[in-house]
């Protein structure tokens, strides 16, 4: 009797071998690297092909020879000129990156789960770490300003004059600010808005998802999120919104016994904490959710058991600040 056993051993796939999948990125790299005219000259000149550059190519490329390298995959390393020592050496090489893969480099620093839609400072930085190329700062100016994602998101408020001094808070609760984050993508249970409270002593969050803007939701939206679970604050903290200014809200803050502070007409960075969490809040959502889209993942945090809210850190970190 023959008998076949019930496990079989195959070996990985070329297509998924980790040194088959770099030697394509190397072998696509190196292609870039010598379809552009400069990088291809500084490595003629590095390797001593000078017949193939005339005088003035020749002599432009000895002045920045010495601030590139090229390894065993003649790829061509930029080092920049810096006091170094052989140890740091390794460290400070960064790949040189032709034109053809910009957008790539870009995407992935800035536009990807891990870049995070960070601005040109943090991009550029991250970018600076690993790659190089000419005019590298102006990609990366040029790149984030256009990204779609940024721009819809909440800006920075701009700056029309002094601020009239901030508001401190002693202890959780004492003082919150509130502010909207409008026109996202309508959930499965028509949700557009999001109705942020932000704790000023501790900075816990509380979000609540809604598709009304009115000074009745907003005020029910509070009772149910925010009262019910730690009491009237001292003071809300919020712009002007029609919804936050209405006699509706006014007057149901007067019985809770808490005082409205408005900021000023044109100064919305009075309100900053609210305003840089809904920045964040908005950049994290369009991170998870297409916005033609709404991922599943969202619609369980908005139905998810027990609440509707979305709350970060754990309350009971709340009382040690």
């Amino acid at each position: 009797m023959i008998t076949r056993s019930r496990t079989r051993t195959r070996s990985k796939p070329q297509i998924l071998q980790e040194d088959y999948v770099k030697g394509l990125r190397v072998d696509r790299i190196r292609q870039a690297q010598d379809e552009e005219a400069w990088v291809s000259g500084i490595k003629k000149y590095l390797v001593g092909e000078l017949r193939d550059l005339d005088q003035g190519e020749a002599k432009s490329y000895s002045l920045i020879a010495t601030d590139y390298e090229m390894d065993l995959n003649d790829l061509l390393f930029y080092c920049p000129p810096t006091k170094r020592t052989d140890e740091d050496h390794d460290g400070l090489m960064r790949l040189v990156m032709s034109e053809a893969l910009h957008q790539d480099i870009l995407h992935h620093y800035h536009a990807s789960l891990e870049g995070g839609h960070q601005g040109i400072g943090s991009t550029y930085q991250r970018t600076r770490d690993h790659f190089h190329w000419r005019g590298l700062y102006k990609s990366v100016q040029r790149y984030v300003g256009e990204c779609v994602d940024c721009e819809t998101g909440k800006g920075r408020p701009t700056i029309s004059g002094e601020s009239p001094g901030n508001i401190q808070a002693t202890n959780p609760f004492q003082i919150i600010a509130m502010d909207h984050i409008p026109s996202l993508p309508r959930s499965h249970k028509g949700n557009t808005k999001l109705l942020i409270w932000v704790d000023l002593f501790t900075g816990y969050v509380i979000a609540k998802a809604g598709g009304s803007r009115t000074a009745q939701t907003i005020a029910e939206s509070y009772e149910e999120c925010a009262f019910r679970r730690f009491g009237a604050s001292e003071m809300i903290r919020h712009d002007r919104e029609l919804g936050f200014m209405s006699d509706f809200f006014r007057a149901f803050n007067k019985i809770l016994g808490q005082r409205q502070r408005a900021t000023m007409a044109y100064r919305p960075q009075a309100n900053r904490s609210a305003e840089r969490m809904a920045q964040t809040i908005t950049r994290a959502l369009k991170m998870y959710i297409n916005l033609g889209d709404i991922n599943p993942g969202w619609q369980y945090e908005e139905e998810g058991p027990g609440s509707k809210t979305v709350a970060v850190p754990d309350p009971e970190t709340l009382p040690t600040g």
